[in-house]
């Protein structure tokens, strides 16, 4: 949809000088200026030509399409194709501009698709409208600006400003139909009516269709031509506050407070009809991105409507006027409104002001592009389970097909037949917003479906009491809920003493079905009710429930104490995001209380989409592995952890553990406390963690956190190797020392993330220690220091990656034990088997001496199997000193290497052995595959280094 301004900063837009100067004008309607200062106000008057039938845009420039506004004897013409204009005495601001078929401003384009333009500065009155150009038949209207501004919409193959007039009668009749005949065959230019260079059948049937074809232009009651008053008692106002309805400048907005909420409350001296209002805002700093526009009713009646229009994080919003943002807020009906109140949340680069061109008012909109063969919608009233709409006429149909569907629904579609161009929508649930579309039809043809529009269907009368209204004792408070009410879009919480008369009411308007009433005293016994409401009004009391505030019994569980980090370690703690917190369940909240040993202060999230990380500074660098979290206690909280993330940091503040996701343990309501496990981080100066809510389970909530030191049991296992590799034992390693190890392993199993990776360690070194064939996983030692130039010699490159004979399933874990020499880093390549152009590997890991967990990453974003073989990089001088072994889950396979890399040292008998054991071993491993997505499965692959 486009407003009257929406395309003029596309546009050629000029103000002609002299005499016709806005400033100064008369005043309109015979009004005084404005209270706050500025002129009465003024409209404007668009056209839009639409080209029905295909023309070259030289062709249609060449034939001189002119658009005269006159008032009495004082007139403007413009030139369409170009945007040039002449006065005799009619002020006005002018624009103009070419688009293509598709409703953008041509550029290279051969097709014409629209003429737009644009009169602005229209002091009130009659004015006719005139539109000629050769070979056009000359249009011809009065329209009068009495409220609104006017749009007209034409076209050349509507019978409104057709094309063929040839014969020079003004008319499309026979004459022009002979005249053309006459000129088949020809290249007469005048004749040419679409521009290929030839005069055609084509062009002859351009005639045929539109001889004797009546049209009636579209005209559209658009912008309400307002007199306004700005209740700027809260506000600081830059600029002139009348320019906020009359376009002349910028009004930058704030409030006296300083901070917080902009409310711009605006009064129209009449009760104005629209379905649409617009904010025109500067493309800058302070452009209005979020909040919501209450409006008042000439009813009596209000509704409020939320707006956000924030670009995603990242991404600079780039409007289709270029140097404008607006803001639309649909009403979804036609409305007469007398007050609008604008509540600015958030701006373009977050400025306590708020900078604004032009607040407007529409009745009608004008569509971007309008088609020929298209509906418009005009208008969706809704009504008690029913939506009544209202659209333009199509010529030359037999009827409408009225589509409608819930929101959010478009598979379950329904329609009805309409031969007019009204239809009401009945049978609908009140309250549940639906979409509508409605396409013209004329037997099996159907034109283009209108743009959808949305309304709410409204309950009749105020909703019942509500029901099942439940209480809950807090400290200093009573926590109620109550069951969902029909019709009802709020709800009233009210209390009072028991034994007193009079209800009290508590707090403001709720959307939840439930609250929690604060400030009350311990022992006292209160009585509360509920009573809901919707736009007609709120309806009864429910039912009285009773409820006796007390002091909350939650006693903080007995958390494990070996190891545990002392709280004054903790240097500080801080949210990311503030104003995540539940004020109502947790008013008098602060940080340290989740670091305080008592389970009755507590924090609860204000909402699931809000940032919900808290970051802890440690005094002195901690070597941790885990952290054990006490939830909120009362009622059914403790159960609502889903995941959660942890990142940690040094003391130089570089990462340790980059942003990682994991899944949290079921909660034992026995100890009432999480284990947040994590790997192994040493030297951690801070440690940031997110918690993620269970969908349907309830916020999720901090009673106490608590901080471990790790016990040093993963460097105990590792001590019993020999080196990094993990090959080979100590020389001091016994039985009775590995089976202490697993014995401690079992005994805090619930503290490590790494448990199954670990209890395979120690299985190994157990077997090496029996001397078990096959302990070891894939072991390997005959690296080369390669880099992509080393084979130029041989005529080969790109030859740094070397195989390990391992190709794994993205997400699988591949333990790495290495041993390094320290000099050049040694890294492990992940790659996708089958991949995509470009997409086929993964970032280098950096190995460690010793153990290496890796998770296999997804490379590529294609439905087949993700995963692939890995590789192993080393430039340095000493690869004999690099010593691998690998060992995997269900998801890790090994796969035949034919190692050529001594090829050059080999003679030729050494080669064909070595080719031959590949081969032979090939076929076993190929047999064994399934044959079921060969082509695709991760294991089909093999490696030649």
């Amino acid at each position: 949809m486009r407003s009257t301004k929406g395309w003029i900063s596309r546009a050629l837009s000029l103000l002609l000088a002299g005499s016709m100067c806005v400033t100064g004008l008369p005043g309109v309607f015979a009004a005084p200026a404005d209270a706050q200062g500025g002129a009465a106000p003024t409209g404007s008057i668009g056209v839009t030509l639409r080209f029905d039938l295909p023309q070259t845009a030289e062709n249609a420039a060449g034939r001189d399409i002119q658009l005269k506004v006159s008032k009495g004897d004082l007139q403007t013409t413009v030139s369409l194709p170009n945007g040039t204009a002449s006065s005799n005495g009619l002020s006005a601001g002018i624009s103009a501009v070419v688009e293509n078929v598709d409703g953008e401003v041509l550029t290279t384009e051969e097709r014409v698709g629209y003429y737009q333009a644009e009169l602005t500065g229209l002091t009130a009155g009659k004015y006719a409208v005139e539109l000629t150009g050769r070979g056009y038949k000359p249009f011809h209207t009065e329209v009068t600006l009495d409220g609104y501004s006017k749009h007209l919409i034409l076209g050349t193959g509507d019978g409104t400003f057709p094309l063929g007039n040839v014969a020079g009668n003004n008319e499309i009749d026979h004459e022009d139909l002979e005249a053309m005949s006459e000129k088949l065959g020809g290249k007469d230019l005048t004749f040419d009516l679409n521009g290929d260079g030839k005069v055609d059948v084509t062009d002859l049937s351009y005639i045929k269709y539109n001889q004797d074809n009546p049209g009636s232009a579209q005209v559209l009651d658009t912008a309400a031509i307002v007199s306004a008053t700005l209740e700027d008692k809260g506000l600081t106002v830059t600029g002139s506050a009348a320019d906020l309805f009359q376009d002349e400048g910028e009004v930058q907005l704030a409030p006296k407070s300083g901070s917080g909420e902009i409310v711009i409350p605006i009064t129209l001296t009449n009760a104005v009809d629209m379905s649409q209002i617009q904010i025109l805002c500067p493309d800058s700093n302070g452009a209005v991105q979020k909040g919501k526009v209450k409006i008042e009713l000439e009813s009596g009646e209000t509704d409020t409507i939320s707006f956000d229009v924030t670009p995603p994080e990242g991404i600079h919003a780039i409007g289709r006027t270029v140097g404008q943002r607006v803001v639309t807020i649909d009403l979804g009906r036609k409305v007469a409104v007398k007050k609008v109140t604008i509540t600015v949340t958030a701006t373009a680069g977050g400025t306590n002001h708020a900078t604004v061109r032009k607040v407007e008012f529409l009745k009608e909109i004008v569509p971007d592009s309008p088609k020929n063969d298209q509906a418009q919608i005009l208008s969706a009233v809704p009504g008690e389970g029913s939506v009544a709409l209202e659209w333009t006429s199509v010529n030359n149909v037999t009827g409408y097909k009225v589509e409608y569907w819930l929101a959010g629904d478009g598979a379950q579609k329904q329609s009805v037949a309409a031969n007019k161009t009204s239809a009401v929508i009945s049978g609908l649930e009140n309250l549940k917003t639906y979409q509508f579309q409605v396409t013209a039809v004329n037997g099996e043809w159907s034109g283009t479906p209108s743009a959808v529009v949305s309304a709410t269907p409204e309950p009749g009368s105020v909703p019942g009491a509500p029901s099942n209204i439940g209480v809950v004792s807090a400290d200093q408070a009573l926590r109620l809920s109550w069951g969902k009410t029909k019709d009802a879009v709020f709800y009233q919480v009210f209390y009072r003493k028991a034994g007193d008369s009079a209800f009290q009411r508590f707090g403001g308007d709720l959307s939840e079905t439930s609250a929690v009433i604060t400030g009350l005293t311990n022992g006292v016994t209160y009585q509360v009710a509920v009573k809901a409401g919707n736009s007609k009004g709120v309806g009864p009391y429910s039912a009285t429930a009773s409820g006796t505030p007390k002091k909350e019994e939650l006693i903080l569980p007995e958390l494990p104490t070996d190891d545990r980090i002392d709280n004054s370690m903790v240097e500080s703690v801080v949210m990311t995001n503030p104003n995540n917190v539940n004020s109502t369940l947790c008013p008098n909240f602060t940080t340290a209380d989740v670091l305080d040993n008592d389970a009755a202060t507590y924090w609860i999230a204000k909402n699931w989409s809000l940032d919900s990380h808290f970051t802890y500074t440690f005094r002195e660098p901690q070597d941790m592995n885990y952290a054990i979290l006490v939830p909120y206690l009362g009622g059914n909280y403790k159960y609502a952890l889903n995941s959660y993330k942890v990142t940690a940091w040094d003391d130089q503040g570089e990462v340790l553990l980059p942003e990682t996701l994991y899944f949290a343990p079921r909660m034992d309501s026995e100890k009432n406390y999480l284990v947040l496990n994590f790997p192994m981080v040493k030297g951690v100066k801070k440690l940031s963690i997110a918690l993620n809510e269970r969908e349907g389970a309830g916020r999720v909530s901090i009673s106490e956190m608590a901080f471990y030191e790790s016990d040093g049991l993963a460097d105990d296992i590792a001590a019993l190797f020999a080196d990094g590799s993990f090959t080979a034992l100590a020389s001091d390693v016994t039985s009775d020392r590995i089976s202490a190890l697993s014995q401690r392993l079992e005994e805090k199993a619930d503290f490590y993330l790494d448990l199954a990776r670990l209890r395979d360690e120690l299985d190994l070194a157990q077997g090496l220690l029996d001397g078990q064939a096959g302990a070891l996983g894939l072991v390997k030692e005959d690296f080369q220091s390669r880099s992509g130039g080393q084979d130029k010699e041989h005529g080969q490159s790109a030859s740094a990656l070397q195989p390990l004979g391992v190709s794994a399933r993205a997400g699988a874990t591949v333990a790495v034990y290495a041993q390094l020499p320290g000099d050049q880093p040694v890294s492990l390549v992940p790659t996708q088997f089958y991949g995509e152009s470009g997409i086929w590997s993964g970032g280098a890991i950096q190995l460690v001496n010793g153990r290496n967990y890796i998770t296999v990453p997804k490379i590529g974003s294609l439905d087949a199997e993700r995963g692939g073989p890995l590789y192993l990089t080393y430039a340095g001088d000493r690869p004999q000193e690099i010593e691998i072994q690998v060992r995997g889950d269900d998801d890790t396979f090994l796969v035949p290497v034919l190692e050529l890399s001594g090829w050059y040292d080999m003679d030729e008998a050494a080669r064909k052995d070595a080719i031959r054991t590949y081969v032979t071993g090939l076929e076993t491993y190929v047999g064994a595959l399934s044959s079921a997505d060969l082509q695709l499965d991760i294991r089909n692959t093999t490696e030649i280094s």
